[in-house]
């Protein structure tokens, strides 16, 4: 039951970026940057920098310092003691200007043992201007 509690926390804590946003003039192009950095970022443990490549106008993030925070804290309690991203891919979202990021994190954890999740979150055109 720890476990499953635990892997259900770090679930909710990744999936707290939902969209992703770029401001590259090549939308494809940029989409692959932006989804490629926030992994890295995600992944070295760069929390703020993952933060600026996200939607900021969502409720579900709060502030840079917030959000970060909250990631060291899971991260923390989690125990887990490496990530490394094991793969990552954009796709175009077929009539749309969005595009899918999926990826998959490789977890140690010295609660939980070794573990993968795979994600999905969304790179969109940014809103902000």
């Amino acid at each position: 039951m720890k476990k499953y509690v635990s892997l259900v926390l770090v679930i909710i804590m990744i999936a707290a970026c939902v969209m992703v946003s770029s401001s590259c003039g090549d939308m494809t192009g940029g989409a692959v940057a932006v989804g490629y950095d926030f992994c890295a970022a995600i992944c070295d443990g760069r929390y703020d920098k993952a933060f600026d490549l996200c939607y900021a106008g969502s409720d579900d993030l709060g502030d840079k310092e917030s959000f970060a925070q909250r990631y060291k804290n899971i991260y923390e309690a989690l125990q887990i003691t490496d990530t490394e991203l094991a793969s990552r891919e954009v796709k175009e979202i077929e009539d749309s200007e969005c595009f899918s990021l999926n990826y998959t994190v490789d977890f140690k954890s010295d609660l939980l043992g070794d573990f993968s999740h795979e994600y999905q979150a969304m790179i969109m055109p940014d809103v902000r201007g």
